[in-house]
């Protein structure tokens, strides 16, 4: 298509960058709006995107602009096939050219993100304040993609000629990110963290699981499952309760404490890892990348990396981790595990429906 280097310019560039669920979709919309969205106003495509003005000046940022007057210039290059240096995150004068890209936020040797029809695998990535510094060694790092509740949605099919739903299969590409994100999960799983994780939630009674906000639904899963294999699992989803719910843990004798930190990191969730600790307890977190600003005070930090190619974060990577650590703790009292399972099977009649 004419304009079919501008288009692929301005998704790498937002592919490079960490953006809210909101800026997403405006770069969605902008995507099928060439070569127009070039020579708009912040107002103009504003009201053609469904967001505010000051939404549009924010992507321009987040995408590393100085400001909206130098996104566009940008823009118009790229339109005229003088395709702009792409900006490296988190700044407004680190540059990389667009064959670079896969050289933009390395993680762990491999690039996260959204899968173009290519199989580059790239991903909208984060805001562009955000400023991190190494990995820890043996861990994977996929950063933590901030999460906004204003993001509109719009139909593949709706977003015209170059629309990115009609460019790129984003289901297809979920999945391939998804695929990538387990086949690095094997390091975790088979990592001296992992056995030191086993070791310390095998060790205590009650086994205390906290995950608030994003994190419930994950806390909640591990929880449904425990409770058929261990004889005490207490699971806190409330932000309002955690801190009584890590007292009464520590006060019935627990000795460790599981807690999922996954994008936005809740206020919450820290104080419960950091509470928990001053009460003797072992920390054992899973989140999205070890460099979550509060990973000293864990005790281990399980790292599962997030899909982040779609509005919202999936979570295959982080599931197939809380499942594979309690099927480790299993193991270590296998006549335990056997014991409970069968008393548990014998229940299966009363509510299992059989068509």
């Amino acid at each position: 298509m004419e304009h079919d280097g501008a288009v692929d310019w301005l998704l790498n560039l937002a592919q490079a960058h960490r953006l809210s669920p909101a800026q997403r979709q405006i770069v969605r919309r902008m995507l099928g709006m060439f070569p127009d969205v070039a020579f708009l106003s912040t107002i103009e495509i504003a009201e053609r995107t469904g967001v505010s003005q000051p939404t549009v000046t924010r992507l321009a940022t987040a995408l590393g602009f100085a400001g909206f007057p130098e996104f566009r210039a940008a823009l118009r290059d790229a339109v005229l096939a003088r395709i702009p240096e792409q900006r490296g995150p988190g700044t407004g004068t680190g540059q990389l050219g667009v064959g670079d890209q896969h050289g933009l936020e390395q993680r762990g040797g491999d690039q996260q993100g959204l899968d173009r029809p290519s199989g580059a695998q790239r991903g909208f990535d984060r805001p562009s304040g955000d400023r991190r510094g190494p990995e820890r060694p043996g861990s994977d790092q996929q950063g933590p993609d901030q999460r906004g509740g204003d993001g509109h949605g719009v139909s593949q099919h709706g977003v015209g000629q170059h629309g990115l739903g009609q460019r790129t299969d984003l289901g297809g590409a979920a999945i391939e990110q998804e695929r990538a994100n387990l086949a690095r999960l094997h390091r975790v799983v088979s990592g001296d963290l992992m056995s030191r994780a086993v070791h310390l939630l095998a060790g205590t009674t009650p086994l205390g699981v906290v995950g608030l906000r994003a994190s419930a639904a994950l806390a909640q899963y591990f929880g449904y499952f425990a409770r058929r294999v261990l004889p005490a699992v207490s699971v806190c989803t409330d932000a309002g309760e955690v801190d009584d719910a890590v007292l009464q843990l520590s006060q019935q004798g627990a000795t460790a404490l599981l807690v999922f930190a996954m994008p936005r990191y809740p206020a919450g969730t820290v104080a419960a890892v950091r509470l928990a600790r001053s009460l003797g307890l072992a920390t054992v977190v899973i989140a999205d990348t070890a460099l979550v600003p509060f990973a000293d005070d864990a005790d281990v930090l399980l790292v599962a990396p997030v899909g982040t190619g779609l509005v919202f974060d999936s979570h295959a990577a982080v599931v197939t981790l809380a499942i594979s650590l309690l099927d480790a703790i299993t193991k270590t009292d296998p006549q335990r595990t056997q014991h409970r399972l069968e008393a548990h099977e014998s229940l299966v009649p009363r509510w299992s429906h059989d068509t």
